[in-house]
């Protein structure tokens, strides 16, 4: 999509911090339903430790208490992976302007 760039992509939250505080983009999608339990300290991280990127939420089901606990730990967004790539890219846009 245009005027937006991915930078980088992992699937280890431990090296995604690192990728982010090394290359200081502008949004991190952030998936916190991980097989070993750690999204949520994943996101407490990224946003402790990364303040100039944003982090969205990207996850594969609703959960109301997860979103409630990501939005308080500083996620600007939780949105579901069914979203089609425009209204992620909106999504996106609209938290760098």
């Amino acid at each position: 999509m245009p005027d937006v760039e991915v930078v980088g992509c992992t699937g280890n939250w431990r090296a995604g911090l690192d990728t982010a505080l090394r290359l200081e983009p502008d949004v991190v999608l952030l998936e916190t339903k991980r097989a070993d339990g750690d999204g949520l300290k994943a996101l407490a991280c990224l946003t402790d430790e990364c303040g100039c990127s944003d982090v969205m939420v990207l996850t594969s089901y609703a959960d109301a208490q997860e979103q409630a606990a990501a939005h308080a730990q500083g996620a600007i967004r939780y949105l579901l992976k069914d979203i089609d790539t425009a209204h992620l890219v909106r999504e996106i846009q609209s938290s760098t302007t």
